[in-house]
């Protein structure tokens, strides 16, 4: 299954919106409106088109989750002209002419999105590792540490140039002693069966896991190959959606269980707030952008039940014949626990939700005053820009943890108002803000 972000629901409102999309192949598109129109007891006038052909033309990489994309903006090329931007630079740096070489050094990393061939990761590490050198030369600690960081990031076995000032190796050791203390997350990539091959920092892939910070993704489909900057900005998961990737049929994968959520990973890149329709032989297939939750309504109007995709079964060990015995009598199922009511659920969650933030709030102060009583005790500008770095990472948790709890004690009043009014409502959680619809019934 395609992991998606965050969405807590507590109900969910199956009545369609003006303007609602259906999905059809170029040249179906009357047909399809006449079936949606009589399955739904829609005007067509409510209801717009929307072609395959169309949705996967707009081929550039999307996202799913928190976080952002950088494209190619220039022409194709290869290593050779990274190589010689490294050329260059290194000539620069051994002048001291370090705006220079920090000038080069960008240009290059902006342009790897463009790259014709798989990323040589050394090479791209290199390149960070020698701005991150001239940063500290011009007094840009910080800097230094990020470059070094993402050097690190890209080329894990990285090692220290001999070149470079023993001044500012504490930096690099311990940027790559902080990403060893961090947590690697999955990162989904849709439609995996359609690629030939993928790539992430250079390095072939299967199954992908990647740090927060700066990732160069490269995908192969038939014979383009194609790159994109993806910069993780949280703990959370993330689906990159290829359209380019996408058959123009892939509309039909809404009736087949094992690939429905591809196909809904792609309208919820597209369309994240519509409706949108996909009739199929006697079944118009719904989806919902907001929540993304399929639902399916034969053209009789009755309702069709959601199939999860099948697992396959676990491998048995084959075993010796052994005599059979009676069975133990079968005990007595003890009686199912009530459902818990929509205001349970809001006052549960909310509850979570402010005891996790609370926390975090908590632990993130104390490490802030910690990290401030280090910053007045340093001996060593490294030691303070450490100490530094640490208080300003403890500053934003607090902040985020404030938002959590703030969302839950939200979530909590709203369960005290519908435990005590007849209410449906909808609370939906996106990585900006928090959205709270209530219907008075």
């Amino acid at each position: 299954m395609v992991p998606m972000s965050p969405l807590l629901i507590l109900s969910t409102t199956l009545s369609a919106r003006a303007g609602d999309l259906v999905l059809c192949r170029e040249g179906e598109t009357d047909r399809a409106l006449a079936r949606v129109v009589v399955a739904t007891d829609r005007p067509s006038a409510e209801l717009t088109p929307r072609t395959m052909e169309a949705l996967i033309a707009a081929d550039s990489p999307r996202l799913l989750g928190i976080g952002t994309l950088d494209h190619c903006a220039d022409a194709a090329m290869d290593l050779t002209t990274i190589q010689a931007a490294l050329n260059a630079a290194e000539g620069h740096s051994n002048y001291m002419e370090y705006p220079e070489a920090i000038e080069k050094i960008d240009q290059a990393l902006a342009r790897l999105p463009c790259l014709n061939e798989p990323l040589d990761p050394d090479l791209a590490a290199r390149l960070l590792l020698l701005r991150g050198h001239a940063a500290f030369a011009q007094g840009d600690s910080p800097k230094a540490w990020a470059d070094f960081r993402q050097a690190r990031l890209i080329a894990p076995e990285l090692a220290w140039g001999d070149e470079f000032s023993t001044e500012v190796r504490p930096l690099f050791d311990g940027a790559g002693a902080e990403l060893a203390n961090t947590t690697p997350m999955p990162l989904a990539v849709t439609p995996r069966e359609q690629l030939d091959r993928l790539w992430v920092d250079g390095r072939a892939a299967d199954t992908v896991e990647i740090r927060r910070g700066r990732h160069l993704v490269q995908y192969e489909i038939g014979t383009t190959l194609g790159s994109v900057w993806l910069d993780l900005t949280s703990d959370l998961e993330l689906t990159l959606v290829l359209p380019a990737a996408y058959p123009a049929d892939a509309h039909t994968w809404a009736a087949d269980a094992e690939r429905r959520d591809a196909l809904g990973a792609l309208l919820a890149a597209a369309a994240p707030t519509e409706t949108i329709y996909v009739p199929l032989d006697d079944i118009v297939w719904r989806f919902d952008g907001g929540d993304r939750v399929w639902t399916g309504t034969t053209m009789s109007g009755e309702a069709v039940t959601i199939t999860a995709p099948e697992e396959p079964p676990p491998e048995s060990e084959p075993s010796a014949a052994a005599p059979v015995e009676a069975p133990p009598p079968t005990p007595e199922p003890p009686p199912p626990e009530p459902a818990r009511s929509r205001p349970q659920v809001a006052l549960i969650s909310g509850g979570v939700l402010l005891a996790g933030g609370g926390a975090l709030t908590a632990i993130s102060y104390s490490q802030a005053l910690t990290a401030l009583d280090d910053t007045s005790t340093a001996t060593s500008a490294s030691e303070w820009n450490a100490a530094d770095q640490r208080y300003t990472e403890a500053q934003q948790r607090f902040v985020v943890g404030a938002a959590i709890a703030g969302v839950g004690a939200a979530v909590g009043v709203t369960g005290v108002v519908l435990s005590r009014l007849n209410t449906t409502a909808q609370l939906q959680l996106f990585g900006s803000g928090v959205q709270l619809a209530v219907t008075w019934e």
